[in-house]
């Protein structure tokens, strides 16, 4: 009786481990063109193309903790006529080329194996490598991780409704806009354009009713610090 009692309270735990429920991405960057989270959607009728020549453009995937999974899935967006060659990257190494042509009823979508995915990914980079048979914009209209033959249930990055200002910004703004500290990229940001060192300039995200600064100084050895304090009173973090 002891032994039949065990087993049977394992077995939502295992239940639950098989089923990991949502799993939301820290970030989902595109090199260029937006619309990027409607990959995850489903919908072949919507996706995201690149702006100009789509080679060498792609999405990146970064997830908040690494996931277990076994292969991605992609197909380009509902009418697009030709093939889209891909070439797929997993945390840095290239793993994979996947061809994606428009889906049929009777067939899956196309897909890649990721070696390494049973331990755990942080990041899934797809690069479009190259675009065949047909002079329509390129688009990805599906993405899907897979884990054995189950989709995965991946959401774009949690957001928040809010806007950010700064007390400066370096010319070209559109070049250094504090937008960048939020759009999961390391190699773009915020520059302040004032005169000398920037001691003192700040930026002030405003997140509901709890706005915060982040301001900027110069410690004694002259690195550069930064400091955050929430403005007047509230819970920003």
């Amino acid at each position: 009786m002891k032994k039949a009692v065990l087993v049977v309270a394992l077995l939502p735990v295992i239940a639950r481990a098989a089923d990991p429920g949502p799993i939301f991405l820290q970030a989902l960057t595109p090199t260029s063109g937006a619309n990027a989270a409607a990959v995850l959607d489903g919908d072949a009728n919507t996706g995201w193309g690149p702006v100009g020549d789509p080679r060498d453009e792609g999405l990146l995937f970064r997830f908040e903790t690494p996931v277990r999974m076994d292969a991605v899935a992609v197909a380009p967006c509902t009418g697009f006529a030709g093939s889209l060659r891909l070439d797929i990257s997993a945390d840095g190494n290239e793993v994979a080329t996947i061809s994606a042509r428009d889906p049929v009823k009777e067939r899956p979508l196309d897909r890649a194996p990721l070696p390494g995915g049973e331990y755990g990914l942080r990041s899934v980079f797809l690069r479009i490598a190259e675009q065949n048979d047909t002079r329509d914009r390129s688009c990805i209209g599906k993405v899907a991780f897979l884990r054995g033959e189950i989709p995965l249930a991946v959401r774009p990055p949690r957001s928040v409704p809010g806007r950010v200002t700064a007390s400066s910004t370096l010319a070209p703004a559109d070049a250094y806009h504090p937008s960048y500290l939020f759009d999961g990229r390391l190699d773009f940001g915020w520059v302040e354009g004032a005169k000398g060192l920037g001691e003192g300039e700040s930026i002030e995200v405003h997140r509901r009713e709890s706005p915060f600064h982040a301001r900027s100084a110069c410690g004694p050895d002259g690195s550069r610090q930064r400091t955050l304090q929430p403005v007047g009173e509230g819970d920003a973090r």
